[in-house]
């Protein structure tokens, strides 16, 4: 619950400090006297943009709630998630501090923090009713959010988000997928030719090496042939060959009398010499053995060459990179093959969260059917005794056929307010007064199915008066039994149920005006509330009425209090 709000140099309030406490609280005061002022700082410190007509022109602006969280285990673990309190505290600060340029710096427990951070935690400490927020009513999403409110299911609403989030996620994927999917069949359908016509070559590994070896050795084999017999003569076939040359020249050496060691050294050389030249010739004959002329072999392999040739040119790479282009074809086709399995895995798995989405969204769409009459019939009850008589409502259920975070309804408020009249949509038939109070008597109802820690209702009955107000004000007492209830209020029949009563009033000196508030005391209670009856003039009657009122009021709270 809010327990304190600390407003510096805001607009007309210099300084003030409000306590408030459970139950109902009203706020009464003069028009302009502040009542305004007070919601658009709490406003400011829930994280609200910041208008700069309400900043001091020289001071800095500083607005403080104190949330009493003890209660409200959703902002503990928010807390403690954000590293912004300890476990066992059970106070939440909230702050603004704004200069007057407008420039601002927003703090939880102290710690700075941003905007985003203080309107999350906002969402769990407290919700704010305005006068013109039954407008938001004719807009069917917040019709459908309200029934959502009273049916509790939250967890319900949550998997449908979930599985929303999810579909929509698979959706762009597999549409990103499709659209490269395009892309990759064209390229597909070229590297499925190309890989054609390149694995007809039937090309082996190193064949294209091997080739212009076996061409080079064919090309030139009449050479080599010639070249080889002419050393084969030289070396041994002449009949003054080097073989016999170096054998007559060891002869004349071992004729030589008296050998010394170099002749011997050279005898021994030139021995091996005819040998290495025996063996030469050996080689040489070895490969006229293996040269032939072949005319057709060498046409084949040049064909073959040629062919190869052909093949590389066509696709703008060097012969001798045809065999691992062919590898890089069959790798690229096999890429664009696994692509077109992952689509597929992935048109699985939407099938497949659009399978989960739909029983999501049909189990919250049997919550909403379920609850919907009720908290019709419900919200008829309380306008039949907001001076709707004979008022009917009824909220129509209707399905569209897509994935929505909402579910798969649709949600339409309708009334009559008139014995035999047919239902029509709210936003077709209510008036501004009308709306007003069926406005008001959804947000009661709904609230108390799950009533937010601190409800602030900011002149919601504007338009009402009589024993309609003594009937608004039992609500708002009503729904202070659940939740904390701040009522800013016109109505003297309103002002009358609170527990706590605080008044807004203007203070002139010194040719300043600022703004003050004040716990009434019962007799301060009583001048007030005979105010708002009588105006400026307070009569003995007025004052009478007052009493009458009050006291009434409190001995049917107590009452109730006793048999509660």
């Amino acid at each position: 619950m809010l327990n304190l709000l600390h407003i510096q140099n805001f607009a007309i309030i210099n300084h003030s400090e409000v306590q408030f406490k459970s139950g109902m609280t009203t706020i009464t005061g003069e028009t302009g006297a502040g009542k305004s002022i007070l919601l658009f700082a709490l406003d400011i410190v829930l994280g609200a943009r910041v208008d700069k007509t309400f900043l001091h022109s020289t001071k800095n602006t500083e607005i403080c709630a104190t949330f009493d969280i003890d209660n409200i285990p959703n902002a503990k673990r928010w807390l403690i998630q954000q590293d912004l309190t300890e476990t066992q505290d059970s106070e939440c600060i909230l702050r603004r501090k704004i200069n007057p340029a407008g420039k601002s710096k927003a703090y939880i427990n102290g710690t700075l923090v941003t905007l985003a951070q203080i309107k999350e935690l906002a969402t769990l400490l407290i919700s704010i009713y305005s006068q013109h927020a039954h407008h938001a009513l004719l807009q069917k999403e917040n019709q459908l959010e309200r029934l959502d409110i009273y049916a509790a299911h939250a967890q319900l609403l949550d998997d449908v988000k979930q599985s929303a989030l999810q579909v929509a996620t698979l959706e762009q994927t597999l549409k990103t997928q499709q659209s490269a999917q395009q892309h990759l069949s064209t390229q597909k359908a070229l590297l499925e030719y190309q890989y054609q016509e390149l694995n007809e070559l039937n090309l082996n590994e190193n064949e294209v090496e091997m080739l212009e070896q076996e061409h080079d050795s064919l090309a030139n084999a009449e050479q080599q042939i010639s070249s080889l017999h002419q050393c084969a003569h030289m070396v041994y076939e002449d009949d003054n060959n080097i073989t016999s040359q170096i054998s007559s020249t060891i002869a004349t050496l071992q004729n030589i009398p008296a050998q010394t060691p170099a002749i011997n050294n050279t005898i021994e050389l030139l021995q091996q010499a005819e040998v290495y030249s025996q063996e030469a010739y050996q080689e040489i004959v070895a490969a006229l053995g293996e040269l032939e002329v072949n005319p057709e072999k060498l046409a084949q392999v040049e064909s073959r060459i040629s062919e190869c040739h052909d093949i590389a040119r066509k696709h703008h790479i060097d012969i001798k990179q045809l065999y691992p282009y062919i590898s890089h074809i069959s790798n690229a086709l096999q890429q664009i093959q696994d692509q077109c399995q992952d689509l597929a895995i992935l048109q699985d798995k939407l099938r497949i969260a659009k399978e989960a989405y739909s029983i999501a969204a049909q189990k919250l769409s049997h919550s909403r059917s379920k609850n919907a009459k009720p908290f019709a019939k419900a919200i008829e009850a309380q306008i039949q005794q907001l001076n709707i008589p004979n008022g009917k409502f009824h909220i129509e259920l209707t399905q569209i056929d897509r994935t929505s975070p909402y579910g798969f309804d649709l949600c339409e408020y309708q009334i009559s307010f008139n014995q035999g009249q047919l239902l029509a949509p709210l936003n077709k038939v209510a008036s501004g007064g009308e709306l007003s109070r069926i406005g008001l008597a959804i947000q009661v109802i709904s609230s108390q199915k799950i009533a937010p820690p601190t409800i602030l209702f900011d002149e919601v009955d504007v338009g009402i008066s009589g024993g309609t107000a003594e009937v608004v004000g039992r609500l708002l007492q009503k729904l202070s039994h659940r939740a904390q209830v701040i009522c800013i209020t016109h109505q003297a029949q309103v002002a009358a149920q609170g527990q706590q009563h605080l008044h807004i009033a203007k203070d002139h000196h010194a040719k300043k005006t600022a703004s003050q508030v004040i716990e009434l005391s019962n007799d301060q209670r009583i001048e007030e509330i005979a105010r708002i009856i009588g105006g400026i003039e307070i009569t003995e009657q007025t004052m009478a009425h007052a009493t009458e009122m009050l006291g009434k009021l409190q001995r049917t709270q107590e009452k109730t209090l006793q048999e509660s």
